[in-house]
């Protein structure tokens, strides 16, 4: 499961990035089913079977992932903030490779590794 996320991560990022957007966030819902519901039908594909969702070690909870805010493009006015956002940030003695306004290739990069090390990993 953790290598079909990061597959799927890598990929939708990887999109994201091609088409110059940054500044977007994952989405996480929770859906816990009632005791006494059915479970899905086994003929369904894995994706079908949860309607889209993972299911947890709970057999009754369900997570639904998703990338949400990508409408943002690394365009001037991002381009200048990342310049301020990062003068500012190297005058006060902080590594400014963590200012938020940064190019869509970046963003995906540490996009990718932070959910990678934070969700996949744990």
């Amino acid at each position: 499961l953790a290598q079909l996320f990061n597959t799927t991560l890598r990929l939708d990022c990887r999109f994201l990035m091609d088409h110059g957007m940054m500044d977007y966030s994952l989405l996480l819902g929770v859906c816990k089913s009632p005791p006494d519901s059915d479970p899905a039908c086994s003929r369904l594909f894995a994706w079908q079977k949860e309607f889209g969702g993972v299911l947890a070690s709970n057999p009754r909870t369900l997570y639904y992932l998703g990338i949400i805010d990508i409408l943002q493009e690394y365009n001037l006015k991002k381009m200048m903030e990342h310049a301020y956002k990062t003068s500012l940030t190297s005058l006060s003695g902080k590594d400014p490779s963590h200012v938020s306004a940064c190019q869509a290739a970046v963003y995906a990069r540490r996009f990718s590794a932070f959910l990678t090390a934070k969700v996949a990993d744990s």
